[in-house]
């Protein structure tokens, strides 16, 4: 069902509310969506986070403070501990 929806641009009228139309609220979402593909978005986030993770490993052994570096989520965003 998802495919059938989201082939193409007129598709994007089949998900207008019941009480209002909002068809530019769809085409944006599928412009977003396409462009999250086609820009690779995702794999960049992750290469990104785990350079992030990367760079801020050293800083574990440097400062007593921090006990570890770990990536939380799909993006893989570091967070000290």
């Amino acid at each position: 069902m998802l495919d059938g929806v989201y082939t193409s641009m007129d598709r994007a009228v089949v998900h207008s509310s019941t009480f209002s139309r909002n068809q530019l609220a769809m085409v944006a979402g599928l412009a977003t969506l396409a462009a999250i593909d086609e820009e690779e978005i995702l794999e960049r986030a992750r290469r990104s986070g785990q350079r992030f993770m990367d760079g801020l490993a050293p800083l574990v052994d440097k400062y007593e403070l921090l006990h570890e570096v770990r990536g939380q989520g799909a993006d893989d965003r570091a967070y000290l501990r």
